[in-house]
């Protein structure tokens, strides 16, 4: 069960699939249906990668892949979702287009919020 403090305001959401969404808030983030405090963060990270599959120098397929993840430090396997894309030949689609920005907003958004945890002086 997710508890969301009434207190607590909505600072961003950013939608990663139908339905789900990240959910960023002044103390905590919402995340894979786990509330997970920005101090009980040991450690996050993301990925964006691609890659091209030729054959005999021609193109077949393409595909994007994301990955987003959050470790509280007590957990066996951190928190994280990974969201791919494949497409045949080289074009970039519509749906590759929005898992850029779905990429591009969480990383800006969880570096504003959680980095600065990180980086005490």
């Amino acid at each position: 069960m997710i508890k969301k403090s009434i207190v607590n305001e909505l600072i961003a959401t950013v939608p990663y699939a139908h339905g789900d969404a990240i959910e960023y808030y002044e103390d905590s983030i919402v995340f894979c249906s786990k509330q997970i405090y920005y101090e009980d963060i040991t450690g996050y990270g993301y990925l964006l990668r691609n890659e091209s599959v030729s054959v005999l120098y021609f193109p077949i397929l393409n595909s994007r892949q994301i990955t987003l993840a959050f470790s509280t430090g007590n957990d066996t396997k951190p928190t994280s979702f990974t969201r791919v894309i494949t497409n045949f030949m080289l074009f970039h689609t519509q749906r590759q287009n929005e898992l850029d920005i779905v990429f591009s907003e969480a990383v800006k958004i969880t570096e504003a919020l959680i980095a600065p945890k990180f980086m005490r002086i």
